[in-house]
């Protein structure tokens, strides 16, 4: 089967890489990587977001005010339905709706060294509950009961907790001679970041109005 994947990096300003959408039968997850760093474009940290409350569907503000009022009845086609809104007025990047949106997640495994190469992570250990369909290139969720309970935000936080705490195993991984395993991990702290920046930003419309 093959599954489209989302391939990209932030920098700390939320400067993205445009995501390169191939089969994994087409290229190979690494030459996405690196077609993808060609590829910038600007996302805003600070979007005007009472415009973007303006402009979204009574299907998603309806979201907003069932979740703000404190119901759990959220489906997971009604968030990424709205996460998707987010991304089109220019709220949240198009790697935050990839990362937070409810179907499935995947994330990079390997890092771009200062050449601009990129390198996969050589046997990382993967967490439980996760599985790697393609080896050697995005690892995908394998979706249970616990992972959608009606809360967006209890969804959230739970994938920010797995990936905090993966992020600090690989980050005192070491190989045998006592160096450093895992150079570079941001691809876990870029979708860290997104788990937070989507709920910062969900968390402000909600009381727009």
């Amino acid at each position: 089967m093959n599954i489209n994947i989302s391939s990209s990096i932030y920098t700390g300003t939320y400067q993205k890489q445009s995501p390169v959408r191939k089969t994994q039968s087409a290229v190979s997850f690494g030459d996405m990587m690196k077609t993808a760093a060609t590829d910038r474009i600007a996302v805003s940290n600070s979007p005007d977001l009472e415009k973007v409350y303006d402009q979204l569907s009574p299907a998603s503000k309806n979201i907003l005010e069932r979740m703000k009022r404190g119901r759990n009845d959220i489906s997971q086609k009604e968030w990424s339905a709205f996460c998707g809104e987010l991304k089109n007025l220019g709220a949240i990047s198009e790697d935050d709706f990839y990362y937070t949106r409810a179907e499935f997640q995947m994330i990079p495994l390997g890092e771009f060294r200062p050449d601009g190469t990129f390198i996969m992570y050589d046997n990382i250990p993967i967490p439980g509950g996760l599985r790697d369909p393609h080896p050697n290139s995005t690892m995908q969720k394998v979706w249970g009961s616990e992972d959608w309970s009606g809360d967006p935000f209890q969804y959230l936080n739970t994938w920010l907790s797995r990936m905090l705490d993966w992020r600090s195993e690989l980050s005192v991984a070491t190989n045998p001679d006592g160096s450093k395993k895992y150079h570079s991990l941001s691809p876990i702290t870029d979708q860290i970041h997104s788990y937070q920046k989507v709920m910062d930003i969900v968390k402000d419309l909600m009381h727009v109005k």
